[in-house]
């Protein structure tokens, strides 16, 4: 569950360092960094996936929008 970004950011990228292929980010909160949550994350090399709680359906929007511009 992401209770703060950075330090989802990190175990992100070294799950993706050891051999990862994917990440799956539990969200239950709106108005995450994106930003910092995504930061040296490479989303169009990797599956980046989103278990959004009930209410937290905007963030997924914001996230396709975020990997528009990151692509």
């Amino acid at each position: 569950m992401v209770t703060d970004e950075k330090t989802a950011n990190t175990k992100a990228l070294h799950y993706l360092s050891t051999g990862a292929d994917g990440i799956l980010f539990v969200v239950n909160q709106i108005g995450l960094n994106l930003a910092v949550l995504l930061a040296g994350i490479a989303v169009e090399d990797c599956a980046v996936s989103l278990l959004l709680d009930v209410g937290c359906q905007p963030e997924a929007d914001r996230y396709l929008d975020f990997a528009k511009i990151e692509i």
